[in-house]
């Protein structure tokens, strides 16, 4: 199941803040809590630790988000970093659709 109903997943996301953000908490230490060394001998792309790393990012990044008083303005702005910073390099960029994203993202979680 996906997370934001926009992404693709469209069935109602039922659950509190205080129970989202409890939910990132705990994955978040989960991921932060294996060892790499016991990784399964199996070709994997990317490789585990960086795709734990994108996990941790955005478990890291829902749980702030459905905090008690998140900064909105900065988790947007880490979220565009990590996903949308290409577009800031582009030259002349005018495709509204990753600012909208963004915006959208940050809108879900001031809702929620």
């Amino acid at each position: 199941m996906e997370v934001i109903p926009d992404w693709g997943h469209y069935v109602t996301l039922e659950i509190t803040r205080a129970g989202l953000h409890a939910r990132m908490a705990e994955l978040a230490d989960a991921l932060r809590s294996l060892d790499s060394s016991k990784a399964p001998d199996i070709p994997f792309h990317p490789a585990l630790p960086h795709y734990r790393q994108e996990l941790l990012f955005f478990a890291e990044l829902f749980r702030d988000l459905s905090s008690a008083s998140p900064d909105y303005d900065a988790l947007r702005k880490r979220y565009w970093q990590r996903v949308y910073a290409i577009y800031d390099h582009l030259p002349q960029h005018v495709d509204p659709r990753p600012h909208a994203a963004a915006d959208h993202l940050i809108q879900f979680f001031r809702q929620l």
